[in-house]
């Protein structure tokens, strides 16, 4: 599998109120709902598929460490669960485990939230698991509760759901699922002959294309998606926004920032047309610092209303690569006074970019340095 399909953010883990598909080709894309738990997990510490199963608990032993591992594996290597010492029959939860954790959800829960970051700007985990990806829907495949057998029956049911508004959600589901397959251009396709009609667009469809960003271009997916948001003559800014912040996600969750090729040279080119988010610039200070500063000058000439969290970002890198403090923060004071941004409004941008590391001596160190320098140009 060259190119699976991944939960977004990343896998959850839900209890008996939520989604857990048997196909394995089902997963948390873009705006699912409901919740839908990922059958794909794996630990990323030992390395272990996660096994889960509805109707049983166990409490987490924090107080004894050293059991978790033993129990977790025991779990893992034992088809009934009652023998493992302190399960319990629970008709809220479903008992997760790989080889060195276990975890009873009762609700739903990220494995990762990239909004939730330390004092460094990285992203926590909530768990140790990951999505390690699903493999694309394809021939014979179950639609609707339907098998079909051929690309003409696809997308003939697809051209059918097209004036059907009860069945949007079940369109965006199957444009997903068959995501990096040998069916991935079925729906696009049905789509797009459509929508170029002479006649108006049909309601549903009308729908379908203003709430689906993935569709609404018929693209491939989210990076592409960008390039189509460039070339309107009127792009909405907040959409464009809204997909740079998915792919930042996207550059969080993988396993020691691996991404898939291309991603961060998306956002980069994203950047410096001037579709910058807070996100995106965490994660240019953490994964391409040395591309942060080069082009700090070029972000806050295109972004002014963020200057303050470009240079915070951008001072709080140069720390990170042990540059020499004094020319980056004379450089960056430069670039401050640049921008026309007075003093108050730059520290007032940097807090509200940085959220809870302003409240480190390392989040709001460089920020500080760097307007007490501006005020003496």
């Amino acid at each position: 599998m060259d190119t699976p399909n991944r939960c977004v953010p990343d896998g959850m883990t839900v209890g008996p109120a939520g989604d857990y598909p048997a196909d394995p080709t089902e997963f948390r894309w873009p705006n699912r709902q409901p919740a839908c738990g990922c059958t794909k997990l794996v630990c990323l510490l030992c390395k272990a598929d996660v096994k889960a199963r509805l109707g049983f608990f166990l409490p987490l032993e924090f107080g004894n460490r050293p059991l978790v591992p033993d129990l977790a594996t025991k779990l893992h290597n034992l088809d009934d669960w009652t023998q493992v010492p302190g399960v319990e029959v629970s008709t809220h939860h479903r008992l997760y485990a790989c080889r060195c954790f276990y975890y009873s959800e009762s609700s739903a829960s990220f494995t990762f939230n990239p909004d939730d970051v330390d004092e460094m700007g990285r992203g926590r985990r909530n768990l140790p698991w990951t999505c390690q990806g699903h493999p694309p829907a394809d021939l014979p495949i179950m639609v609707d509760g339907r098998i079909l057998r051929d690309v003409a029956e696809v997308s003939a049911l697809v051209k059918e759901a097209l004036t059907d508004s009860t069945r949007i959600e079940w369109l965006r589901g199957l444009f997903h699922r068959t995501h990096h397959g040998a069916l991935e251009s079925v729906v696009p396709d049905v789509v797009a002959r459509a929508a170029e009609g002479p006649a108006p667009l049909d309601p549903s469809l009308k729908s379908l294309c203003a709430s689906e960003t993935a569709l609404a271009p018929l693209s491939a997916f989210v990076e592409e998606v960008l390039r189509y948001q460039r070339g309107l003559s009127k792009p909405d800014a907040k959409r464009r926004e809204d997909l740079v912040d998915v792919l930042s996600a996207a550059v969080w969750q993988r396993p020691s920032g691996v991404v898939e090729a291309g991603t961060i040279t998306v956002l980069q080119d994203e950047a410096l047309q001037g579709a910058i988010t807070i996100s995106q610039l965490k994660m240019f200070e953490t994964h391409d610092r040395e591309w942060l500063i080069a082009h700090v000058e070029d972000l806050v000439a295109r972004r002014p209303d963020q200057a303050g969290g470009i240079l915070a970002l951008a001072g709080r890198a140069m720390v990170w690569l042990n540059a020499d403090p004094a020319p980056a923060v004379q450089r960056l004071a430069v670039i401050a006074r640049a921008s026309g941004v007075a003093a108050d409004a730059l520290l007032t941008q940097a807090r509200a970019s940085m959220g809870d590391m302003f409240r480190f001596d390392n989040g709001r160190g460089p920020i500080l340095e760097i307007i007490e320098r501006m005020k003496s140009l």
